[in-house]
């Protein structure tokens, strides 16, 4: 009886054990959302995912394992493994997006993708981090942790280009212009892919908090950090 009890007991614990476990290699690879027509590229590591396409065709976010099934990044942002799926959890948002594995090979995979990737590159993979810091520009200090970074309405710093950019929202999309400049652009909303579309083919993508700009050739890229709630000067 007791080496049947034993037998038993073996078997349990080799079995909850196999269930527990997760091949992070299935996640490296690229995943794809038919809703919004949204394609990732995820390289998995054991303390963390480093995602491009997210926010941009062209930037990558860092999230940070904090359970065995959920990442988390710098802006409070969540992704969760669900029945083999990648689900995304914008910060502050009641939506959700479902993304679904299409390929196995991302054109920067190696052979060190499933281990811990080095101290100095696992805080952020962004330098637009607007979570509780203070940032200075044109002998100006801005407080950013007081602003509402749900809201899309207001002042962004540019810092590629050293330039402050004013959005405004209206009925069909936004509007933005250089605070120096005196002409506005509109942007119409495009609901099917998530970004704001100018008449020269120009975008802007909003992500919670994250605000990029691509021009209409897909080759330069501006990263905004959003510095007010208001329209400064």
């Amino acid at each position: 009886m007791k080496t049947i009890f034993t037998f038993c007991t073996i078997i349990f614990f080799t079995s909850s054990n196999i269930a527990s476990g997760i091949d992070l290699r299935y996640y490296t690879g690229l995943w794809y959302n038919p809703q919004v027509s949204k394609k990732i590229e995820i390289m998995a590591y054991e303390d963390g995912f480093k995602i491009k396409g997210l926010h941009s065709k062209y930037s990558h976010n860092w999230f940070e394992r904090i359970n065995k099934f959920t990442f988390q990044d710098y802006a409070g942002n969540k992704i969760r493994l669900i029945d083999g799926n990648i689900v995304y959890f914008p910060y502050r948002s009641k939506r959700k997006v479902t993304f679904y594995k299409v390929s196995n090979g991302v054109k920067s995979a190696n052979k060190d993708n499933y281990k811990s990737r080095d101290e100095n590159h696992r805080h952020k993979d962004q330098e637009h981090n607007n979570t509780n810091k203070i940032i200075s520009f044109n002998n100006k200090i801005f407080d950013l942790s007081n602003v509402n970074l749900d809201k899309l309405e207001g002042s962004w710093l540019a810092k590629s280009v050293d330039k402050i950019v004013y959005i405004t929202e209206t009925r069909d999309g936004l509007k933005a212009k250089f605070n120096i400049d005196k002409k506005w652009y509109s942007y119409t909303y495009n609901s099917k892919t998530g970004e704001y579309v100018s008449l020269e083919g120009h975008k802007y993508q909003f992500t919670t908090p994250d605000l990029t700009w691509n021009d209409s050739t897909g080759k330069k890229e501006i990263m905004l950090i959003k510095i007010s709630d208001d329209l400064i000067y």
